[in-house]
C-alpha cells in the first residue's frame, strides 16, 4: 500500500513534518525538494466510504481547477501556490506544491477583536470578488439551492445513518428545547427555501472550499497578499455564497468541531443537549461578521453579483454546510472513531437547529439576522 513515505520518495520529497487539522482524508506534510526548497507533500488514497467532494477523482480535479482559474480569473490562479510535480497510481494520488509562508486566516481573525475581524474578513471578500467572482458570470439555475446545498446531506445519509442512526431515523427530535423535524423531513420542508436563490449569479470558481484554513495571510494580515490552499476541484462556474457561507461556518463551528469537539448528552429517547466542549473563541467573530453582511454585499454587488436576498442566501448556505458536513467528519479517519462520532453529531445536532430556526423565521415573515445563531441555545 502506498503511504506518504514512499510517495515521498519517488517525487524526491525529504518529509519532515505530517500536518495535522484540516478536513479532508488526505495526509499532508512539510519537508524539502531534492534542491532544498520548503514544499508540501499531499496523498489521498481511495477507499470505501469517502463522501463526495472528498474523494479521489475530485482531488485529482483540484489541479484542473487552478488550471482553468488561469484562463478565467488569473490573478487568483496566481494566488496559488505552484504545483511542482505530481504522480498517479492505481487508487492514488500525490502532489508537491510550494509551501506558502504566512498563517491562515482563522488565525488572523482569532487575533483581533471580533468586530477587526469582520472587517478584515470583508476586505479579503473584496479582493477575491474583484480578482475572481468578478469572472466568468452567467445566471444559476433555478434548483441551485437544492442541487448544490440541500441535495448533499441525503447523498452522504447512509454515511450518518452507519454510525448515528437513532439521530438520523428519528422522526423528530428535542435539541436543547426546540422541538424539530428529523433529518429527513426538515430537508423536505427546506426545499420550499430554493425561491430566494433563483437569481443568484454564479462566478468563476474561486474555491468551493474556502474555509478559513484555506486562506493563508501574512504576517501583517494585509489582504492584498492572501494566498490560497486546497480548492474543492470544482470545474464549472460556481455560487460565490458558497465559499462565502464556509468562511462564516470556520467561525461558527467548524473550527469548534475540530478543535475542541462538543458535549452531548441524551436525556430521553430523541432529547438531546449539545454544547461546544471547549470556549469557541472565534463565534463573536461569526455574529459581528453578519452583522456586517450589507459590507460584503456591497463588494458582491460592484463585482456585478445578484445580491437580493443576500444575507437570508448566505444564512441558509451557512445551514445546509453545517449539515452536510456531519457525514465528513465520519468520512475523514485520521482520528480515532469516537472523536469522529463526537463531531459529526455535534454539528447534525446544531445544523438541525440552525436551518430549522431559518426555516420558522421565514413562515413566520421574521428577519434572518445574526440573532439567528442564538438558535444553538447553549446556554440551555
Amino acid at each position: 500500500m502506498i503511504t506518504l513515505a514512499l510517495a515521498g520518495q519517488q517525487l524526491g520529497v525529504a518529509i519532515a513534518e505530517t500536518l495535522v487539522g484540516g478536513g479532508s482524508g488526505a495526509v499532508t506534510a512539510s519537508g524539502t525538494d531534492r534542491g532544498g526548497r520548503p514544499v508540501v507533500i499531499k496523498l489521498l488514497r481511495s477507499r470505501p466510504g469517502l463522501v463526495d467532494g472528498h474523494d479521489l477523482a475530485t482531488f485529482r480535479a483540484k489541479q484542473h481547477q487552478v488550471r482553468l482559474l488561469g484562463d478565467r480569473a488569473p490573478q487568483i490562479a496566481a494566488r496559488y501556490p505552484a504545483t511542482i510535480d505530481a504522480v498517479h497510481g492505481e487508487g492514488w494520488s500525490a502532489y508537491v506544491f510550494d509551501r506558502l509562508a504566512g498563517v491562515s486566516a482563522i488565525n488572523a481573525v482569532t487575533a483581533l477583536p471580533a468586530a477587526d475581524g469582520a472587517r478584515l474578513l470583508a476586505r479579503t471578500w473584496s479582493v477575491l470578488c474583484a480578482e475572481g467572482y468578478a469572472h466568468g458570470q452567467q445566471r444559476a439555475d433555478r434548483d441551485l439551492w437544492e442541487t448544490v446545498y440541500l441535495d448533499r446531506i441525503p447523498r452522504r445519509m447512509n454515511v450518518l445513518r452507519e454510525h448515528l442512526p437513532e439521530l438520523v431515523e428519528a422522526q423528530d427530535l428535542t435539541v436543547n428545547g426546540r422541538r424539530i423535524p428529523g433529518l429527513s423531513a426538515l430537508c423536505e420542508q427546506a426545499r420550499a427555501a430554493g425561491r430566494l436563490f433563483e437569481r443568484a449569479t454564479l462566478a468563476a470558481p474561486v474555491h468551493g472550499d474556502l474555509n478559513l484554513g484555506n486562506m493563508i495571510l501574512p504576517h501583517d494580515a494585509d489582504p492584498q497578499a492572501l494566498r490560497l490552499i486546497d480548492p474543492r476541484g470544482v470545474l464549472n462556474a460556481f455560487d460565490p455564497l458558497y465559499d462565502l457561507a464556509k468562511m462564516l461556518f470556520s467561525l461558527t463551528l467548524f473550527e469548534q468541531a475540530m478543535v475542541g469537539g462538543y458535549k452531548l448528552a441524551r436525556d430521553a429517547p430523541g432529547v438531546w443537549r449539545v454544547a461546544p466542549a471547549t470556549v469557541n473563541r472565534h463565534a463573536a467573530t461569526g455574529v459581528a461578521t453578519i452583522a456586517a453582511s450589507d459590507v460584503f454585499a456591497a463588494s458582491a454587488s460592484a463585482a456585478g453579483l445578484e445580491t437580493t436576498g443576500w444575507r437570508a442566501r448566505w444564512l441558509l448556505a451557512h445551514a445546509a454546510h453545517v449539515l452536510a458536513e456531519a457525514p465528513c467528519r465520519l468520512s475523514d479517519r485520521a482520528e480515532p472513531l469516537p472523536v469522529r462520532r463526537n463531531r459529526a453529531a455535534g454539528l447534525l445536532l446544531c445544523g438541525l437547529l440552525l436551518m430549522h430556526d431559518l426555516l420558522e423565521r421565514l413562515r413566520r415573515h421574521e428577519p434572518l439576522d445574526a440573532a439567528h445563531l442564538a438558535a444553538l441555545n447553549f446556554g440551555a
